[in-house]
């Protein structure tokens, strides 16, 4: 039932199923009997004769070929996305909490910080003190409304205290 390229695994995995009387979990391709192929999880576990000897065992297999491919698509998407969002010539930031999360390499360049220098500063701290009402009742009247976006002309503190002007657009994102 197991695949040729997955024996040597199985045999492997037996002799650890024979030690330790269960195992848990174990990713094989399988073969069926028309000789298409599957990715399984097998789990099984010893059953012993009235001398404590090992007589035979029972296993269960779960098709997750679906499960596995769905897995590979969502990397994609994230591999994806990481690719757009660090490439994109657009400042962006991942806020929570007021603490900024992460930066792109576009608003860590525009800003002049490194992204360590830029984790330890707040949403708060780079805007200026003079734009930071209107970017409050802002993201407060998005919250409240259920607006999806925001966009206000405010101007962010780059290293060495200078200010510039920036076109800020705000959304909240669903976070699990």
């Amino acid at each position: 039932l197991v695949s040729p390229e997955d024996h040597e695994r199985a045999m492997e995995n037996i002799e650890k199923m024979l030690k330790e009387g269960i195992l848990r979990n174990v990713e094989y391709t399988f073969v069926r009997h028309d000789g298409s192929r599957f990715v399984g999880e097998l789990s099984a576990a010893m059953i012993n004769d009235s001398s404590g000897n090992p007589s035979a065992f029972i296993a269960t297999v779960r098709d997750i070929t679906k499960r596995k491919r769905a897995g590979q698509a969502l990397r994609e998407s994230e591999e994806s996305f990481r690719t757009l969002y660090e490439s994109a010539p657009i400042g962006m930031a991942l806020v929570r909490d007021n603490a900024l999360i992460e930066a792109n390499r576009s608003l860590l360049d525009m800003l002049g910080y490194s992204p360590s220098e830029l984790k330890q500063l707040t949403l708060s701290s780079l805007v200026h003190p003079a734009d930071q009402g209107d970017l409050l009742i802002m993201s407060e009247a998005m919250t409240k409304s259920g607006l999806g976006s925001f966009s206000i002309e405010s101007r962010l503190r780059a290293k060495r205290d200078r200010y510039k002007w920036v076109s800020l657009t705000g959304s909240i994102l669903p976070m699990s």
